[in-house]
């Protein structure tokens, strides 16, 4: 079924008044892709129907719906490498030189959980006490059913052959079936929430690495400092964020603004963190992420 233009654009707005995510009208094919499925599950009978039922509505439960179907759940065991890297040569090392409390990582896009179990996999293999009460690790998405399927830790063959060489996949992980399940005392180590970057929101304490990586691409510029000024307040100081290889954070978007700058793939130590009583000002040194120091 084909979504017209008005019905398309109807569509672009709500999911950029839901999520800040732009699809342009390139994305049409994958919006209809997406949420075809939905129509018949839902037993409508087109796409103004959908739209119709979405207005008039009261639980929220059918926009919610359409988010979830559309959203961009593409993610992987250790993606990119490189950051978990420096998590195990750098960030840990001078995080364990520099605390002696509990190291708190926030996962911020965590999708299906590979992420977040790729930090807790690089944790067990780099601190010695990694079991006590050492680290925390929570992981947070905009999707339930993407949170439900990471809060059961079990995975497909396809998935775990995507990023865990054999070693790691025997080490962390046993055979459930077809799947493989993670190990308790690495499930254990994280906890998931439901979390919207665009909406208000609010995560107990400071973090002293945050991963918002392959995120901001997908976002304006407008919603992108947004986003970084709500995650510069839950960051520690020192911290650490770290963004995705794609991502270009440049010191004109974030003039005035609480994130400081970074260039395509670089992890971004936080410095000196100031604030006016509403926002914070950050200044970070830069690790690069795609090319060995």
């Amino acid at each position: 079924m084909n979504l017209n233009d008005l019905e398309y654009a109807r569509l672009q707005n709500l999911i950029r008044e839901e999520t800040g995510i732009i699809f342009n009208q390139e994305k049409r094919y994958f919006i209809e892709s997406r949420l075809g499925p939905l129509l018949k599950r839902e037993n409508l009978d087109g796409y103004a129907a959908l739209l119709n039922e979405i207005k008039n509505g009261k639980s929220g439960e059918l926009t919610r719906k359409v988010i979830e179907a559309v959203a961009i759940n593409e993610t992987s065991f250790f993606r990119d490498e490189r950051p978990f890297a420096l998590l195990s040569e750098n960030i840990f090392p001078a995080l364990l030189a520099e605390k002696s409390g509990k190291i708190r990582i926030w996962s911020a896009a965590a999708s299906t959980g590979q992420e977040a179990y790729s930090i807790a996999i690089t944790a067990a293999e780099s601190i010695l006490d990694w079991k006590n009460d050492r680290l925390e690790i929570i992981g947070t998405d905009i999707s339930a059913a993407n949170l439900e399927k990471a809060s059961l830790g079990l995975y497909s063959n396809f998935e775990v052959e995507r990023g865990l060489s054999n070693a790691r996949l025997i080490r962390h992980f046993f055979p459930q079936g077809d799947s493989w399940k993670i190990d308790q005392d690495l499930r254990n180590l994280v906890s998931f929430e439901e979390l919207n970057l665009m909406k208000n929101f609010f995560l107990p304490g400071k973090f002293d690495i945050i991963f918002l990586r392959n995120v901001l691409m997908y976002f304006e510029d407008m919603r992108k400092q947004e986003i970084l000024r709500n995650v510069a307040s839950m960051m520690s100081s020192p911290g650490y964020l770290i963004l995705g290889a794609s991502e270009n954070i440049s010191p004109e978007l974030l003039q005035g603004s609480p994130a400081g700058s970074g260039a395509p793939g670089n992890l971004l130590r936080l410095k000196k963190e100031t604030h006016d009583g509403t926002n914070y000002y950050m200044s970070f040194d830069k690790y690069n992420t795609t090319d060995r120091d």
